[in-house]
């Protein structure tokens, strides 16, 4: 691939022994000449994140998101989750109500009174969830439009103290 887009220059894929003899070079490189954050193994961002989450308090270390489709990736597999256990808790309601017909004991009643209650939570954390990630999206929009401003306003800033008219 790296003689395909030519970031070695001077080999072409035809001169295979051209390619082994230059990357035969690079073993006698020791590790003394290499940066000391190979030394001990590479670390992949996502620990280095991991790490920053746990020991700086912080989301973090380094943000590579390119797209907010990630971003709201990562939010899919837990909410699936919760809605799956969500959607059987209440189905089991459902069924124990049901039963709750065929008798009146004392203790329906209090389970009765659990399971509304529990119904109406669910149902705030669903409306919490269809709004909170609308807004969620708008605030990175907007966000992003701040610092577009502020960019522009920059730029142009700085091209009218240099003389240029143009943006």
């Amino acid at each position: 691939m790296a003689l395909e887009h030519k970031l070695l220059p001077g080999l072409s894929s035809d001169h295979f022994e051209e390619v082994l003899h230059f990357l035969a070079t690079f073993r006698s490189v020791g590790d003394e000449n290499v940066n000391p954050r190979y030394h001990y193994g590479e670390l992949r961002l996502s620990r280095v994140n991991n790490v920053a989450r746990l020991f700086r308090f912080r989301y973090f270390y380094y943000d590579v998101r390119g797209q907010y489709a990630m971003y709201f990736m990562r939010f899919l597999t837990p909410l699936v989750f919760v809605f799956g256990t969500l959607t059987v808790a209440l189905t089991a309601i459902q069924v124990v109500l049901a039963v709750e017909q065929l008798g009146s004991a004392g203790y329906w009643r209090w389970f009765g009174g659990l399971a509304k209650w529990y119904s109406v939570v669910c149902m705030v954390l669903v409306a919490v969830a269809l709004i909170g990630f609308p807004l969620l999206w708008l605030g990175f929009l907007m966000g992003e439009l701040m610092w577009a401003t502020r960019f522009m306003m920059a730029k142009v800033k700085r091209n009218t103290m240099d003389g240029k008219l143009h943006v």
